[in-house]
């Protein structure tokens, strides 16, 4: 195992003890994880590459591609944007034989401005998971402690896939559906639907087509020892 190897092993384990561990690492910053996983592994830290600000795009190391990035690297985030956006086709067949076309669309969105993060592993089509504190997990709310985050690292073409879901003819389907569209003759299918077959399920076919666009930009640094 060559030197370099050594100290990613090191930065790694670091940060998956803290992430066992479940406390704050430093102040609970982003960068914090990354300076002090590099400084237990002995390591050049942002500071011996220049001043560290609030707003600075930090040296973590020799900078690489991220293709190249392994378990243990750092990665620098500098205005990143990843959206996850899902398209729902739904095709319900009645059976008075008459059909109904629906699309729904559902967007994910993944922010990392400026943040500071550990590679943990890599997925396949540019996926990587990472970890991370000071990070948005599901919700609005910033969390401190060190955990596995999933990175978009480039555009995705869109990928479909289809399945059953099953939907149950009510009141609030008929609202939601119709929500979806303006046009009369569609609202007019689907009153008819609830009319005739309101309380009864149906297994529909389901096709998702996902797209993910990125913005920004992500640097990998592979540590340098002290």
């Amino acid at each position: 195992m060559s030197n370099s190897d050594v100290i990613r092993q090191k930065i790694h384990t670091f940060a998956l003890t803290k992430r066992a561990e479940g406390k704050p690492v430093g102040t609970g910053g982003c960068g914090d994880l990354a300076d002090l996983a590099l400084k237990s592994a002995n390591a050049k830290s942002a500071a011996d590459y220049g001043k560290v600000t609030a707003t600075s795009v930090n040296r973590w190391g020799q900078k690489i591609n991220l293709a190249d990035a392994k378990p243990g690297d750092i990665l620098q985030f500098d205005q990143h944007l990843a959206e996850v956006k899902k398209t729902r086709k739904y095709v319900v067949s009645f059976p008075n034989m008459t059909i109904l076309r629906y699309e729904k669309f559902l967007s994910h969105y993944y922010r990392r401005r400026h943040h500071t993060a550990i590679v943990h592993s890599k997925l396949s089509n540019g996926e990587l998971v990472v970890l991370e504190q000071h990070v948005q997990r599901g919700s609005k709310i910033i969390e401190n402690t060190v955990d596995y985050g999933k990175i978009y690292a480039g555009n995705k073409l869109p990928v479909s896939h289809t399945e059953w879901e099953k939907i149950t003819i009510n009141g609030s389907w008929a609202k939601e559906v119709k929500s979806l569209s303006t046009d009369r003759n569609f609202h007019a299918l689907a009153d008819n639907a609830l009319k005739l077959y309101r309380g009864t399920s149906f297994d529909v076919n389901v096709e998702t087509i996902t797209t993910v666009t990125v913005k920004g930009t992500i640097n990998a640094y592979s540590p340098v020892p002290k």
